[in-house]
């Protein structure tokens, strides 16, 4: 009798657990957790610069008080040149010059919208989803930091800050970030 007394218990928890986890509210939506890099007024922020081996993209506020506007500019730059080998198997490889012509940087500039102001409003209160504080050389491999070819400059009216941009987070957008000045790695939204 014991043993039915403890199954019909088990089951009308298992009922309540079931009735409570059916009935839970689904419109609210999870929350992460952040962490927050550095916290400032967006009107403190000057301009800012992504620059990768490939292309300098800059943002910077032109004008003050409520006149002021952001302008863009982006700067395609050139492919390094290439490497001179020589087939060991041919003369001709050898002896036949290597012309190329070089390519010249492209540079393009433009009114920055709503969507810049909303960037620059996202970087003023730049967050992040895990402080990995400093991590080891081998952990700046693994996260694509240790020869990675992109950073971030936030330009402040305290100064500048520096981002270093690694690379993204398996399975996932989100990137890992270093900052420059105190070698704490990120995690922030793609």
């Amino acid at each position: 009798m014991c043993g039915v007394k403890l199954h019909a218990g088990l089951l009308v928890l298992a009922l309540v657990a079931t009735y409570l986890t059916y009935g839970r509210d689904r419109s609210a939506k999870p929350t992460m957790a952040t962490v927050k890099v550095w916290d400032v007024m967006p009107a403190e922020v000057d301009g800012l610069e992504l620059a990768s081996a490939q292309k300098v993209v800059r943002l910077e506020r032109r004008g003050s008080g409520p006149e002021s506007y952001l302008w863009g500019r982006s700067t395609r730059l050139p492919p390094p040149p290439p490497v001179k080998t020589a087939d060991a198997g041919t003369e001709a490889a050898m002896s036949a010059p290597v012309t190329t012509s070089p390519a010249k940087e492209s540079t393009r500039e433009f009114p920055v919208g709503d969507e810049g102001t909303k960037l620059i409003e996202r970087l003023a209160q730049l967050e992040a989803s895990r402080d990995l504080g400093i991590v080891s050389d081998d952990q700046k491999v693994e996260y694509g930091l240790k020869e990675a070819k992109s950073k971030l400059t936030v330009r402040l009216k305290s100064g500048a800050r520096e981002l270093i941009v690694g690379g993204s987070v398996y399975g996932g957008t989100d990137r890992y970030v270093m900052e420059a000045a105190s070698g704490r790695v990120f995690v922030v939204v793609g």
